[in-house]
């Protein structure tokens, strides 16, 4: 038996440790990535990534929220919330937010209810072939 045979992880266990961060630059914009709860009881964890213009640090130009799911059909990440603020809109970084989920070690899924750019943002990924990269 090879071992991608029976290795079913779809989402990197680093991000499962409530202090996980991390960072790097794309494109000349800071993209950092962590974990946190999504309730004070600390059983289900989200995947925070945003998107920051270094020239401007303190202010977000893009933000994904996605929820660790984990079912016994697999685990991967699905996007809570996803925006993109102002003058940044258009300009890739809600995709480049999902392939850095992808590019850390998790298949992101669409979510079960989007919002009508959300759908649009899949619709294009699936006819341009890359939704096929971010789900496996």
């Amino acid at each position: 038996m090879r071992a991608n045979e029976f290795i079913t992880e779809t989402i990197n266990s680093d991000i499962l440790n409530p202090n996980f961060h991390h960072e790097q630059e794309i494109n000349g914009m800071i993209y950092s990535a962590k974990t946190g709860p999504m309730s004070k009881s600390g059983k289900q964890l989200y995947l925070t990534i945003e998107c920051r213009n270094p020239e401007i640090p303190d202010r977000i130009a893009g933000m994904a929220v996605f929820i660790i799911m984990n079912t016994i059909k697999g685990q991967w990440l699905e996007s809570m919330d996803t925006y993109v603020v102002g003058d940044y809109k258009m300009s890739g970084i809600a995709s480049t937010m999902y392939a850095y989920a992808k590019m850390l070690g998790n298949d992101v899924r669409p979510s079960t209810v989007q919002m009508p750019g959300g759908k649009a943002m899949w619709k294009a990924w699936r006819k341009s072939g890359a939704a096929k990269h971010l789900m496996k």
